[in-house]
Parts: structure tokens; C-alpha cells; sequence
């Protein structure tokens, strides 16, 4: 089960200054690493993480750095699937973002 989203679905990011360097999804269970996923794809179905699935300090968290420079207005979905170290269930999901800066920010 999810705990929580950075950032949240449909959240809209209207600053330059607050676009996220990370896509994070925190769980109620410990996933295993190396049988889970998250990718961050625009519309084009382009990739705009950095291919880096890590595990948090909480040990219950995984995250994904973006590529800052990708980032543009539009939507981003992040589609996540993940193996539950304690249940060995696997679980999976998918959620919206949106980014939203004026030209005269950029």
C-alpha cells in the first residue's frame, strides 16, 4: 500500500524554483529494490528520470532523480511497481503531475 507521493498527484508546479530534483513514493511495506520500478514519462512516453531507483534512509521510500534540464510545462506520469520485501506481494500504480511556468520564469 501507498503512504504517500512526492510530488502529489495532480499537483501543479507553477515555479521554476520549486521544480522537484525527485519523484519519491513511500509505502507502508519495505520494497525490494531490484524488483521494483518507477519511471517519470512525459506524453511523448520519453523518460525524464535519471534511471537511478534508490531505497530511502526510511528503508520503506524509493525514489528516482529527474533530469531538471527535461523539464517543461506539461504533464508527467509516474508509473511505479513495486515487490513487498514483508508479503512478497507486488503492487503497482500510476499518477499525474503537472508543470506549469510562465516563459518569462524560464
Amino acid at each position: 500500500m501507498v503512504r504517500g507521493y512526492e510530488p502529489q498527484p495532480n499537483q501543479i508546479i507553477d515555479s521554476i524554483q520549486t521544480l522537484p530534483d525527485k519523484v519519491a513514493v513511500t509505502f507502508t511495506e519495505r520494497p525490494e529494490l531490484k524488483a521494483s520500478s518507477i519511471r517519470v514519462m512525459n506524453l511523448n512516453n520519453e523518460r525524464m528520470d535519471n534511471y537511478d531507483l534508490k531505497l530511502a534512509a526510511s528503508d520503506k521510500s524509493l525514489f528516482v532523480s529527474l533530469d531538471k534540464s527535461k523539464l517543461i510545462s506539461g504533464d508527467y506520469a509516474i508509473k511505479w511497481l513495486v515487490l513487498s520485501k514483508d508479503d512478497g506481494f507486488i503492487t503497482k500504480g500510476a499518477y499525474l503531475f503537472s508543470i506549469s511556468i510562465a516563459k518569462s520564469q524560464n
